[in-house]
């Protein structure tokens, strides 16, 4: 007993099948990308963490994005904004355009204190992004520029969990 196994599209616990009730189809990526180098561009450029996903084969082509991280500026004595985006094909590098779409909140935007020893504030972004191709392969990203290019932007501590909704 205790055990649960969702092997093989059937739901299984404590060794017992249960038949008729399937297991929910659910494809989670997690990653934890190395922060992108700095920039001092004053419109969105990306930042390179071509993190992948495909929506699961059978499923509503919906999934639930969670990114989380620290921006900021060198100094803390500007804002530094920041967006998750999305897309098919080849992954943006870092500091290319802005490219794909943006998930629903669009743009966060973060300073710290200027005092601060770290110029950094923490940030989520959670959305539910709907409409995609189940089977396809996406690409997450973020997008991030500076208020002052006098003060880079900079990206730290990221973390990324895309799920399946059904």
């Amino acid at each position: 007993m205790g055990d649960l196994d969702l092997g093989g599209g059937t739901l299984r616990a404590g060794g017992i099948d249960a038949p008729g009730v399937s297991a929910p189809l659910m494809a989670v990526t997690a990653a934890n990308p190395a922060p992108p180098a700095t920039t001092v561009s004053t419109t969105a450029v990306m930042a390179g963490l071509a993190v992948p996903f495909t929506p699961k084969v059978g499923g509503t082509g919906k999934v639930l994005v969670m990114v989380t991280g620290t921006a900021g500026t060198q100094t803390g004595a500007s804002i530094a904004s920041v967006s998750a985006r999305y897309g098919t094909g080849t992954a943006p590098a870092n500091g290319a355009a802005a490219a794909g779409a943006s998930t629903p909140s669009g743009e966060k935007q973060c300073r710290a204190p200027a005092a601060a020893t770290t110029p950094a504030t923490p940030f989520a972004i959670i959305d539910t992004v709907t409409g995609l191709t189940a089977g396809t392969a996406y690409w997450l990203d973020l997008s991030y520029k500076t208020a002052n290019a006098a003060n880079a932007a900079v990206l730290g501590t990221l973390s990324v969990q895309i799920v399946d909704v059904q």
